[in-house]
């Protein structure tokens, strides 16, 4: 008995594993080998999964043969088949499993419950032989798809749809399982485990996809249009979460950026950068656009920036520069959200198979979770490239852009110190504070919504833990930007150059309540570095003029000596009219509309809500921004106030567009929609 269980159980979970593979990650990845910015990531942490659950059914069944052995050999004398049995308890298992799963993770809803309820009633009438044509519907083939399609259909096609239809589907998903078991349960009944080497060619098959699906090419280099060699390479660096003070170019206390430190004593630094938005569509679309996010429109809940803004990469496409890039952020910026506008070659490749796509309905999500955190500790949740990696293709494409010896615009983005933060080890432990065994996607999840409901403290130890992984990302960061700088400057280029180092924003570890980004236009989240380095400058210097990224597309286009677009709200940092004091605009967006936004002017800064009164800080002395002067100055705050209708006329942001189901589990999976 502890043999056949050991392979009816072993027969269940191993049917769980290739139906899961396939709803869950074979066609995703399929799918995905059809768009541009697809990268696959190791496959043997598939492989591990599919291997494993098999391994764990065996267990499982062999404790349930050996302790339900006297049962089973007294149903044999009743005429009972303890096979058939067993492989009904191994279906059984599994749709427990996978019940409990989904409620631990989401709420399984009254279609759900119905759903369990009628595949637990058809396990339970196939153990006796009298049901017929029924007799094989509680096998492992039958029932373990059967609950996978409606996983599928209900919980993931369907999740907005009416209870109504929601049961419909349900119970249609349940006539075709009783339909194959009409079909196919005498056959299974009379061998219900006979499909020892069905079970290891597919299991093979599986494998041999993973690795199929795991790496899709770049696309073809570019070449430029024009053959002036002259002309200025033009190098722009997203350091995307980077708060500017955890730098030690900033005046950190940690030694986080030795090497931008020292790029940075041959080029300029501003001390009072703002970002546009605070999440990184919003800040890259300003970017490249030269705009407010009010003027730009491309917001969360209009996630795609417009074909009717001409971006950096367009206006120096017309002049003659081949433009890559090469960005880590395979959401907010992947091809089809209107950044990659004028580029040649743009490459935002990202995990497929078999880690994106498996969500809570799916077992393989904890597991794969585990797995990742205990042996695969360079893949984070979010499947996006390390700055290793990034530098790596980045040194390729610098390597075909610089032996033209014609104007290139080389972009490249990098995610390293966004959540969930996961450096390799020996950046771990780099600087203290770290908690092992500390979950840097759900504990995070779990700490920020707790402080933002008010249900629970976030302590000390929890604080400092995550900064010291977000100070030793930094360092990780750091040492791969140093090997750009060396190539940069063996090739020549590093002298000749106009270099951009900038953040699209920060985030936040508890300051005002937050944690994180994308709801917050405090310093945490929209204080960040702002490095330029102009060709030939060799003597660093300090700039107190207030910056944003809006000034970027003027101030390039200004030294080219390129015509200017119009309309632009940025202007040219480098010219002999630039007022110090003129304002600069930061803004924060949701799916619903806008949440917050900020002005700074001189060193003075608004926060605004809609509907609610306005705060004043003076950054001078108040960096932090702890102590609100909006009652003891309300004129400045009205002025201040008064400044954004002016900065933001002709605002265009809260167009509709409908988020589509990739738009939603990215939201959700970056910590964007936690607070909706």
């Amino acid at each position: 008995m502890v043999r056949l269980g050991a392979r009816a159980f072993a027969l269940a979970w191993a049917i769980h594993a290739l139906a899961e593979f396939a709803f869950g990650i074979l066609g995703p990845g399929l799918l995905a080998r059809f768009e541009s910015g697809s990268y696959g990531l190791n496959p043997w942490v598939g492989v591990a999964v599919l291997v494993f659950w098999p391994l764990f059914g065996a267990g499982l069944g062999a404790s349930v043969g050996l302790t339900a052995a006297g049962p089973l050999a007294r149903a044999r004398q009743r005429g009972h088949d303890p096979a058939r049995l067993l492989a009904s308890l191994g279906s059984l298992s599994v749709v427990a499993a996978l019940a409990i799963n989904l409620q631990w993770g989401e709420s399984l809803g009254r279609s759900g419950v119905v759903a369990i309820a009628a595949l637990v009633a058809l396990i339970a009438v196939s153990w006796f032989k009298r049901t017929g044509f029924l007799a094989g519907v509680g096998h492992p083939w039958i029932i373990i798809p059967t609950l996978l399609v409606w996983l599928c259909a209900v919980r993931i096609v369907w999740l907005q749809a009416s209870l109504g239809l929601r049961i419909g589907a349900t119970l249609g998903v349940l006539g075709l399982a009783i339909l194959a078991a009409r079909v196919l349960g005498e056959r299974l009944a009379r061998a219900p485990l006979a499909s020892g080497r069905l079970l290891l060619g597919a299991l093979g098959l599986s494998a041999l996809a993973l690795f199929a699906l795991n790496h899709v090419p770049p696309p073809g280099l570019p070449t430029a249009a024009g053959d002036d060699p002259s002309a200025t390479p033009v190098i722009m660096i997203v350091l995307d979460t980077v708060r500017a003070d955890h730098l030690s170019t900033y005046g950190y206390q940690r030694n986080t950026d030795p090497n931008l430190a020292r790029f940075a004593k041959q080029a300029t630094v501003y001390e009072h950068a703002l970002a546009s938005g605070d999440m990184t569509l919003t800040s890259h679309a300003s970017l490249f656009t030269g705009r407010w996010v009010a003027n730009h429109g491309a917001v969360p809940g209009a996630p795609k920036l417009g074909d009717e803004h001409e971006t950096l990469a367009e206006l120096l496409g017309d002049a003659g520069y081949a433009t890559a890039g090469i960005a880590a952020n395979c959401g907010w910026i992947a091809s089809g959200k209107g950044i990659e506008q004028g580029f040649d070659y743009w490459d935002t490749r990202c995990a497929v198979s078999p880690f994106r796509g498996i969500g809570p309905p799916y077992l393989r999500s904890r597991l794969v979770g585990q797995l990742r955190r205990h042996f695969f500790p360079a893949h984070a949740m979010w499947e996006w490239r390390n700055a290793q990696t990034i530098t790596d293709e980045s040194l390729r494409v610098l390597d075909h852009l610089a032996k033209d010896d014609a104007p290139f615009f080389l972009f490249l983005n990098y995610m390293d110190v966004h959540r969930p933060i996961h450096p390799p080890e020996r950046y771990r432990t780099r600087f203290p504070g770290r908690i092992p065994g500390f979950d840097m996607m759900h504990d995070w999840s779990a700490m920020n919504r707790g402080a933002a409901s008010g249900e629970r403290r976030v302590e000390s130890d929890e604080r400092e833990h995550l900064i010291s992984q977000y100070d030793g990302a930094l360092a990780f960061l750091d040492d791969q930007l140093a090997r750009v700088f060396a190539e940069l400057e063996r090739r020549g280029l590093l002298d000749r150059s106009l270099i951009w180092i900038v953040s699209d924003h920060g985030e936040s570890f508890g300051a005002h309540g937050t944690f994180g980004h994308g709801f917050s236009v405090y310093q945490g989240v929209v204080g960040i570095p702002f490095i330029v380095k102009l060709p030939g400058q060799q003597k660093g210097q300090r700039s107190a003029t207030p910056v944003g990224l809006a000034d970027v597309v003027p101030s390039i286009a200004a030294l080219l000596e390129l015509p200017v677009p119009a309309g632009l709200d940025g202007r040219a940092l480098y010219s002999a009219n630039l007022d110090p004091e003129r304002p600069v605009v930061s803004e924060s967006y949701s799916v619903k509309g806008r949440q917050m936004r900020a002005l700074l002017q001189g060193t003075h800064k608004v926060v605004e809500r809609p509907g609610e009164v306005a705060e004043l800080y003076d950054l001078a002395s108040d960096p932090a921004e702890t102590v609100d002067l909006a009652t003891r100055q309300p004129e400045m705050t009205a002025a201040l106030t008064a400044a954004f209708e002016s900065a933001l006329a002709g605002a265009a942001a809260g167009k509709e567009h409908a988020l589509d189901a990739a738009d939603i589990e990215r939201l959700e999976a970056l910590g964007y929609l936690e607070r909706e």
